[in-house]
């Protein structure tokens, strides 16, 4: 474990179990005490809880507990290969929110997850209408019923694109340097930018060189293992949902926003100004406020 003091931040881990093996999962937190309300944040495929943690004091700095997870073999959660879906991932978010109710007494939660963590926190919001009593999306990954029928017979380009990336560097300033020439990272904000270093990367004694935390292959797995099916359980949320995506997204268009936004009256869908996937990146404390009107409508409604 560790704390600061100055700062409440700190970090731990828990055991969740899957397929006959307990797997180490790291996660960090702003705590307060049980009497706030508490988010639990989920990221996106390849990056960490860390990389969004200039949106996660800004909560804190708001009055709310908040807890980010690390999904399995991202900044120093245990690596697991043997999954066969993106259920893997929903089970993690619903084995957090168990371990923190036992944990800190806490039995209500938001979630809020950007992209993978977007779409398994409906998952598990589908599961569970008990304790988690709302969900935030930032652009899910959730395509609509019939795109995400063609995933069956289609293979994500992203995946392949994911395999060729460079995934060692020999040192710090060259890993930087590097990640400011790609389309992905050139307007990043850069706390934002180095808290993905800082999480994304270690040192290798052996090699002397800066890697990637989660192996590409990995990583390009998660990428492929988006299956048909989420779309019965999306159907089953009646908790309110907020998703907020860019102008033109590629993985959650108009038509799958107004089906995960049709089942509450306070649900609704936003548009971004930043016309981008990584917009929490790019302008995360606007991304964040967003979303804080949202959480507090719901705190202002009966629900």
């Amino acid at each position: 474990m560790y704390f600061d003091q100055k700062s409440n931040f700190a970090s731990d881990e828990f055991e969740f179990d899957f397929a006959n093996k307990t797997i180490k999962l790291k996660y960090i937190y702003y705590w307060y005490d049980s009497n706030h309300s508490t988010i639990l944040f989920f990221h996106a495929n390849g990056f960490s809880s860390q990389t969004y943690n200039k949106i996660l004091k800004f909560f804190y700095e708001q009055s709310y507990n908040i807890f980010g997870l690390n999904f399995a073999g991202h900044d120093g959660s245990e690596n697991y290969s043997n999954f066969r879906n993106w259920f893997f991932f929903r089970d993690q978010v619903l084995s957090f929110a168990n371990f923190l109710r036992s944990k800190t007494g806490i039995s209500k939660f938001h979630l809020i997850g950007h992209s993978l963590g977007g779409a398994s926190s409906l998952l598990a919001a589908s599961l569970d209408k008990e304790h988690i009593i709302s969900v935030v999306c930032w652009d899910p990954v959730v395509f609509t019923p019939f795109f995400s029928f063609l995933t069956l017979f289609i293979e994500p380009p992203i995946a392949k694109t994911t395999e060729k990336r460079r995934d060692e560097f020999p040192n710090v300033e060259v890993l930087k340097r590097s990640l400011k020439l790609l389309p992905l990272f050139k307007n990043w904000d850069k706390e934002v930018l180095q808290d993905y270093v800082d999480s994304c990367f270690y040192f290798d004694e052996f090699s002397k060189k800066y890697k990637l935390s989660l192996p590409k292959d990995i990583e390009a797995k998660i990428f492929r293992s988006l299956k048909f099916g989420h779309w019965k359980f999306y159907k089953k949320i009646t908790q309110p949902v907020f998703v907020l995506t860019p102008k033109t997204s590629f993985v959650c268009p108009p038509r799958a926003r107004r089906l995960l936004t049709r089942n509450h009256p306070i649900s609704k869908s936003e548009i971004h100004p930043i016309d981008s996937h990584f917009f929490p990146m790019i302008q995360p404390i606007q991304t964040a406020e967003i979303t804080l009107r949202f959480l507090k409508q719901i705190e202002n409604s009966k629900l």
